[in-house]
Formats: structure tokens, sequence, C-alpha cells
């Protein structure tokens, strides 16, 4: 087991296929640090412009994908939810 610092919990021994395979993990997820910079950001919001119900990605308003805007669908998804949850919400 190797370690990064003294005081850091073992690493595993790795081979080059188990760093391969958890690549994906690395460019696909961010750490909570990174996750969390875009709520920390708009809590502390202080401009003038009006960001509710806006969508942000790193700390930068984007447009949202037309499929987050197909009502049908969205229904659809509430329903298979009640559906496998087994709990029914009269709205």
């Amino acid at each position: 087991m190797n370690r990064i610092h003294q005081h850091d919990p073992p690493l595993p021994d790795l081979d080059a296929f188990d760093v391969l395979k958890a690549l994906p993990a690395y460019y696909f997820t961010k750490s909570v640090v990174r996750g969390v910079n875009s709520q920390i950001f708009l809590s502390a919001f202080q401009g003038g412009n009006d960001v509710n119900g806006k969508f942000f990605i790193n700390m930068k308003e984007n447009d949202l994908l037309p499929a987050a805007m197909d009502m049908d669908k969205a229904k659809e998804l509430w329903k298979v939810s009640e559906e496998m949850s087994g709990v029914k919400f009269e709205l």
C-alpha cells in the first residue's frame, strides 16, 4: 500500500488496467468542492439580475436542453416515478 502523505489512508496498489477503468470517473465526475461551486455562488449572489428559475453550470448561466422543457415527458416521468415508488401525489 502506498501513501501520498503520512496521515493519508493507504492507497490500493493499482495496475495500469485499474487506472484505465478509473479514468471515466475522473473525467465525468466532480469533487464535492467543485460540485457545489454554483450553489455557493448563487446563494451568495448579490447581483442586480434575477437568477430565479435559471440553470447554472460552473457558475455560468446555461440554456436548458429542449428535453428539459418537454411537459409531456415530465408528466410521463412523474407517473413512472409514482408507480415505482408506490407514492401518489395529488397536485
